[in-house]
């Protein structure tokens, strides 16, 4: 905990997901324009699509104020340019291997069965792939 942690003030936390089809109706196809955009993409999603608001009388909710705790939400600055990266605790290689087996297992089976291949023993088609496959 920092200095300016107080434990007697409240904690929010405030996450976003955004899929593919989302990023895309923001017009970002690559990693490098979703990364380059995630200070526009924080504004929008904190002001456009959701906002928490302080209720008032009026019956109509786009009409109250922004609360002043998502002010702050709003003002986070996300702008630096940095982000994290993942933390690979011990025992979680070997899991994370075993994911990528399997996928590569399915993978290579799937690319044999393609190919008409009945085994590693009988690729007979390995010498005809194309230059493009």
């Amino acid at each position: 905990m920092g200095a300016s942690f107080d434990k007697n003030q409240p904690v929010f936390r405030i996450e976003f997901e955004l899929a593919r089809t989302a990023l895309r109706q923001y017009g970002l196809t690559t990693l490098d324009d979703v990364l380059a955009a995630v200070p526009a993409l924080w504004v929008s999603v904190t002001r456009d699509w959701l906002t928490y608001r302080s209720p008032t009388a009026d019956e109509t909710r786009s009409r109250w104020p922004v609360a002043p705790e998502w002010q702050a939400v709003q003002r986070a600055s996300l702008s630096c340019g940095a982000f994290g990266i993942e933390r690979m605790y011990d025992g979680q290689t070997e899991g994370s291997l075993r994911k990528v087996m399997r996928i590569l297992n399915g993978l290579t089976a799937h690319y044999g069965a393609l190919r008409g291949t009945g085994g590693i023993e009988a690729d007979d088609h390995a010498s005809r792939v194309p230059a493009h496959a």
